[in-house]
């Protein structure tokens, strides 16, 4: 009987454990997407595609800034920073993405390069990077929504220390 009740507990174990590890498998495989993606707006000055990735009720976070809470808002944040400035990012490590559920958390680092536009010499928006090499910690919350697909719901980051 012990050794029945160790086989059903494997079996068990391989039927209902291992497609949770798969699904979370999928779900880290497309919230890094959503950073390919995210990075590619960036670059392109894509607003459009930038904030599809971003949650109804997303929150920026800037350091040294007020909020910006939602969507539209965050959109309109956006408009002065690309229409003043070219961004390259260079990723300085990997996102490292824990799913817990509906809810995952990225954390990564950047160096984001930032190139005035000609006639441009301010970004002119609280919050924005305007240093021209910003090297950052980020930090962020998804949300699952109904369709299953993730968006950002709440995006933060830091400078990182010289060196």
């Amino acid at each position: 009987m012990f050794k029945s009740l160790a086989v059903l507990a494997a079996l068990v174990s391989v039927v209902v454990i291992q497609p949770a590890v798969a699904d979370d498998a999928d779900d880290v495989a497309a919230i890094q997407q959503i950073y390919a993606d995210w990075r590619a707006a960036v670059e392109g000055a894509d607003i459009k595609s930038y904030v599809s990735v971003l949650d109804e009720d997303v929150r920026l976070m800037p350091p040294g800034a007020a909020d910006f809470v939602g969507r539209d808002t965050y959109e309109a944040f956006l408009q002065p920073v690309f229409d003043n400035a070219t961004y390259q990012i260079i990723p300085i490590s990997e996102i490292d993405v824990e799913v817990q559920g509906d809810w995952a958390f990225a954390r990564y680092d950047y160096e984001v390069r930032v190139e005035m536009k000609e006639g441009s010499t301010e970004i002119g928006q609280e919050g924005a990077l305007t240093d021209d090499v910003n090297r950052s910690k980020y930090f962020d919350v998804l949300r699952r929504q109904d369709d299953g697909t993730w968006k950002v719901y709440r995006h933060t980051w830091n400078a990182m220390p010289p060196g």
